[in-house]
């Protein structure tokens, strides 16, 4: 509910497995997936861009008082840059 021109949202296709969405269908394979590609203690944190495992897919700049819903399963992300300030 700002207007952070640097923030926003955006959704992501898991590209070993071309999921949008991980429901309980899905929960196993992609946790399999993640578990390889993510060794524990491997360092995360928010995603900004297309990675070498996720494919962005859309995104949606931060609009003062803005209405995004999506099923809460999609694989999406917070757009929070490095001089964000959470105040």
């Amino acid at each position: 509910m700002c207007d952070d021109p640097e923030s926003g949202t955006a959704f992501y296709r898991h590209k070993s497995t071309q999921f949008e969405y991980v429901d309980q269908g899905r929960e196993n394979k992609y946790f399999e997936h993640i578990n390889e590609q993510f060794p524990a203690g491997c360092k995360l944190g928010y995603m900004n861009d297309a990675t070498d495992q996720y494919e962005k897919v859309h995104e949606f700049s931060a609009v003062f008082n803005r209405l995004l819903m999506y099923r809460a399963s999609s694989l999406h992300s917070g757009i929070i840059g490095p001089n964000y300030r959470y105040d």
